[in-house]
């Protein structure tokens, strides 16, 4: 009688171990719609080196404007000494609900982790002949 416990008790652990797991409900889900304002910031672009927080002029700003469950969609903006620049982007929210994957609808990738209800990290890459990775921390505008 025990072996057949101890053969019913493996199965049935091999068997939880089969089931997929559950994915977060919407409610669970981070809100991330609204405007993101950039209070630091650190990159380097071919063109220029490097630039940190306290050398930059750029000013940033992430607006999500719709979120459907895990998918979003935005504009980012930025302020530089030549003008203002703005960029759609759409977005998804990762399984973990602590990171996001994002494609700028022109030429960049961002990736960004959630460090609280109201501050996200965003880190954009282009590559080519422009390249540029940028560092932007964000918090929202309330």
């Amino acid at each position: 009688m025990r072996g057949f416990t101890l053969v019913l008790t493996g199965c049935l652990f091999l068997a939880g171990l089969a089931v997929p797991p559950v994915p977060a409900a919407d409610d669970a889900l981070p809100r991330l719609v609204g405007i993101w304002k950039g209070i630091e910031r650190d990159m380097h672009w071919e063109e220029s080196g490097f630039t940190m927080n306290d050398e930059s002029p750029v000013k940033a700003v992430f607006e999500i404007k719709e979120q459907k469950g895990r998918v979003f969609t935005g504009v980012r903006t930025w302020t530089n000494r030549q003008g203002t620049f703005s960029e759609p982007f759409s977005g998804v929210i990762a399984a973990d609900t602590k990171r996001l994957y994002m494609v700028d609808h022109e030429d960049g990738y961002l990736f960004a982790d959630i460090a609280g209800a109201n501050e996200i990290h965003f880190y954009y890459l282009e590559s080519g002949a422009s390249a540029k990775i940028i560092y932007t921390k964000t918090v929202r505008d309330e």
